[in-house]
């Protein structure tokens, strides 16, 4: 989140055939053309299997391909692959392709006026601790290589986002006597924690015991959403004492002798069992190694957050769907004591940014009172709502994605007229809102404290747009300046070749529908472009217009990518959300049809030239508007969606997804759900070209969804399609093992069906 070859290849044809609409010329005296011949796709079979809701039969015939891992679904999954292979690695252009992609994994990066290239190019010291003077003050770290921004967003099921970033994370956890110094490697966790030769271990976060002697560490196996907690005594560090299976993506903390984590209880099988009870749970560090043992047990549906200790109290968050949230805290030593420090009923979102040093208030950022986000400051021994202390933002209507608070600042970026802004707000309040300059309307991503001049105040961020690669900067808050440290060159790349337009699209209801979209400069207005809309719309998530290397040979081959910001999405705020969730979702779809109307009709592009794409719940996006308005389309590519919105409460995060999608559980909910989902509407028409593209190991969408659409489309639709699937090895929700071929696998397909030669 991979071939066998077949000797017939798919022509080049744009997916807007009348076949479904018969069509002769005149009065109809011509016979109307035979209709081309389908691909001949690997069998599938259908069983009898069924689900009944509400006294409705839904019938289900593909369900045992929910069973990921059997011996019928693999040997399924790799006919797929190799049949989705030879049609789209057969094109001439795949190889031009893939090998214009390769050279953009190697950006230069410019640090300090140098260059470098970036597989070879730095790294990075992570998780630096020291561990006390009784100890010589030993100080332990993780040194990751070539680390590279990536383009991608990982979206989690709670809505918010991570960037995803590329390069090689090393794995080993170093031991050095001095701050500066080159350690020694105490565990090399790649080595260790190897199940399987052809495991992929990504190496997080990790902690030492303050009397330096157990080493706790967290790693992902397989790019698996559940992470896997190792403890280990270090006067012995050959193998793990105690080994956590499930613990819930996050952090965990190591406090006097406990370590605590949230784990998920129940998982028999990932990717199919329900994440839908989570714990908070202790291990105690002593000689005896007891069982974890829960501090605090989740009700059915709670999603559960760490956070810091401060002043005795374990601080955590409870969620019960994208925008609402309570606030807690419990006592280590007297586990019984929990108490409700906020409480979102269910409406309104709080979560832990920091403690003020000199005031000993909280921090807290919530949903109440605000377009989006807002900070305030709480006394948590009076936290009632009349003793809040308001800090940001300036203005009730100010859209605040993210905040990141460092030392007396708080920094936030915001939605502006399409694009971000990053503003500083004093914390105490002591001096106005400060706009930080950057240098052209774009996308502000990874905000990080304390990285100028190693100075608290001080940030670091970086910057880029749709054709200018990241750029970082620090922000000196002493001198309020703002200093260029680098930033990356891709091969072949000049931005000034681009123009970026940020463009309101008229909705069909009334409402304008922000759009970022990129080109040549000089694009001829004749609708002959091929171009691609890429979406999210949903779960409170903004889709920012960021730099993404993936585009590039899309660009170049004349085309025009587009960032679709539709409701159901964040970048204008709760309400854009509320307009776009729930029995307002079809309206994200709507969205998407307008923006692709609006585009043909002022000759950006033709429906004969254009494609949707988006991930995860984008996945769901894509795939719903090309089985509502195929005749707008030419292609469509779903990446790991939500297709079966029927049966996704039972699978993985699924549970936590009702507020967006609605509950099948509930009759009227459930009675629209099956008017947009995709597995649900697929009829025997002609539909755009899909290619339909998930990850073996997903264990967040199980690929049991993508698995389903596809042999759906297969054996229901008609037209030439074709409707493809692959399904990629040893990737999860990213599908991370192989990015490259993926875009190549997705932009062949796109300009195959788009008659786009590259």
């Amino acid at each position: 989140m991979k071939s066998l070859r077949l000797p017939v290849l798919l022509p080049v044809l744009a997916a807007t055939l009348l076949v479904a609409c018969g069509g002769g010329s005149g009065g109809g005296s011509e016979p109307a053309p035979a209709p081309e011949p389908r691909p001949a796709y690997p069998a599938t079979k259908t069983t009898d299997e069924a689900s009944t809701h509400f006294g409705q039969r839904v019938a289900d015939p593909y369900r045992w391909l929910e069973d990921t891992r059997s011996t019928a679904t693999i040997d399924w999954v790799r006919a797929q692959n190799a049949f989705s292979a030879s049609l789209v690695e057969g094109q001439p252009m795949y190889a031009r392709v893939l090998e214009r992609l390769e050279q953009l994994r190697r950006p230069q990066v410019e640090t300090s006026g140098q260059a470098k290239t970036g597989a070879a190019g730095g790294g990075r010291v992570d998780g630096v601790q020291q561990v006390g003077q009784q100890r010589q003050g030993l100080y332990y770290y993780q040194w990751s290589h070539g680390q590279v921004q990536r383009s991608g967003l990982q979206h989690r099921p709670d809505g918010r986002r991570a960037a995803q970033q590329a390069g090689s994370v090393d794995n080993r956890i170093y031991v050095a006597t001095a701050a500066g110094q080159a350690g020694q490697v105490l565990l090399d966790v790649g080595q260790v924690a190897r199940e399987a030769a052809d495991d992929v271990i990504q190496l997080l976060d990790h902690r030492v015991s303050e009397d330096g002697r157990f080493l706790v560490y967290r790693l992902q196996r397989n790019h698996a959403d559940l992470t896997e907690l190792h403890l280990f005594d270090l006067r012995t560090p050959g193998r793990p004492l105690v080994r956590l299976s499930h613990a819930a993506s996050g952090s965990f903390l190591l406090e006097g002798n406990a370590l605590v984590f949230v784990e998920v209880q129940g998982v028999q099988e990932p990717g199919r069992s329900s994440y839908a009870r989570q714990n908070l749970m202790q291990v105690t560090l002593d000689d005896s190694l007891p069982a974890p043992r829960p501090l605090y047990e989740g009700q059915p549906g709670e999603m559960l957050g760490l956070g810091p200790v401060i002043g005795g109290w374990l601080y955590f968050d409870r969620a019960a769907h994208t925008n609402a949230s309570d606030l807690l805290r419990l006592r280590l030593e007297r586990p019984a004591e929990i108490a409700t420090v906020l409480d979102g009923a269910g409406r309104t979102s709080f979560g832990l940014l920091q403690q003020e040093e000199d005031t000993g208030r909280l921090l807290v950022q919530t949903s109440d009172a605000s377009a989006f986000n807002r900070v305030v400051s709480i006394d948590p021994e009076q936290p009632a709502r009349g003793q809040w202390r308001h800090v940001l933002p300036a203005r009730p209507g100010d859209v605040v994605l993210e905040v990141q608070a460092c030392g007396r600042y708080a920094y936030a970026t915001q939605w502006a007229e399409g694009a971000y802004a990053l503003v500083r707000y004093a914390i105490d309040g002591a001096s106005a809102p400060r706009d930080i300059a950057l240098p052209s309307r774009g996308a502000v991503l990874d905000v990080e404290c304390g990285k100028a001049d190693g100075e608290q105040d001080d940030i670091t961020y970086m910057h880029s747009t749709l054709v200018q690669p990241g750029q970082k900067f620090a922000y000196q808050a002493s001198s309020d300046t703002v200093v260029r440290l680098g930033g990356y060159r891709y091969p072949g790349h000049d931005p000034q070749r681009y123009e970026v337009r940020q463009l309101l699209v008229p909705g069909s209801d009334g409402v304008s529908i922000p759009i970022t979209l990129a080109h040549r400069k000089g694009l001829p207005m004749d609708g002959s472009a091929p171009a691609l809309i890429n979406v999210y719309g949903g779960f409170l998530t903004p889709m920012p217009a960021y730099f993404d290397d993936e585009m590039l040979p899309l660009l170049e081959a004349g085309g025009v990518y587009v960032v679709a910001h539709v409701r159901g999405g964040g970048e204008q705020g709760t309400a854009w959300y509320d307009a776009g969730r729930l029995f307002n979702k079809q309206r994200t779809y709507e969205d998407v049809a307008d923006v692709a109307r609006h585009l043909a009709a002022q000759r950006y592009t033709s429906a004969a030239r254009l494609g949707v794409s988006g991930w995860s719940n984008g996945g769901t996006t894509s795939a719903a508007v090309a089985l509502r308005n195929p005749e707008l389309l030419a292609v469509a590519l779903p990446h790991v969606g939500v297709h079966d919105l029927t049966r996704y409460v039972d699978l993985t995060w699924g549970f936590s997804w009702t507020g967006d999608y609605g509950d099948p559980r509930v009759e009227p909910e459930f009675a629209h759900l099956m008017t947009f989902s995709p597995l649900h509407n697929v009829r025997a028409r002609n539909y755009p070209a899909i290619y339909v593209m998930t990850g073996q190991n997903d264990v967040r969408v199980s690929p049991g969804h993508s698995y389903k659409l596809a042999a759906t489309l297969q054996n229901t639709a008609t037209g030439k399609g074709p409707y493809l699937l692959h399904s990629f090895a040893k990737s999860g929700h990213g599908i991370e093992s192989e990015r490259t071929r993926v875009a190549a696998h997705a932009l062949t397909f796109l300009f195959t069906h788009t008659g786009t030669a590259y």
